[in-house]
């Protein structure tokens, strides 16, 4: 089965990792992916900064944008498996 997401980019969704809780390997990751998220938004800050042309501009607005959207899911993935009773931390 795959999972397909707005973007249209697609994922397999295997039926015994449905309910799994977090394991230590898998809240490392998600913290690595929203760490990854706070390093783009500040490249795009900074590429606004140095901005020259449109074409530089809109680059810097798809780095911001892909670092929402990737912290977003990684938030949402973080919270579903804490409702379902998996380790819970902060990041």
């Amino acid at each position: 089965m795959l999972a397909f997401y707005p973007s249209g980019a697609c994922a397999p969704i295997l039926k015994s990792d449905r309910n799994r809780p977090l394991r230590p390997q898998d809240m490392e990751h998600l913290k690595a992916v929203i760490e990854l998220t706070r390093k783009m938004e500040a490249l795009a800050l900074k590429g606004d900064k140095a901005a020259v042309d449109n074409g530089c501009w809109a680059l810097n607005g798809l780095i911001r944008d892909y670092a929402y959207e990737l912290r977003a899911r990684a938030e949402h993935e973080r919270s579903n498996h804490d409702r379902k009773g998996g380790a819970s931390y902060s990041v």
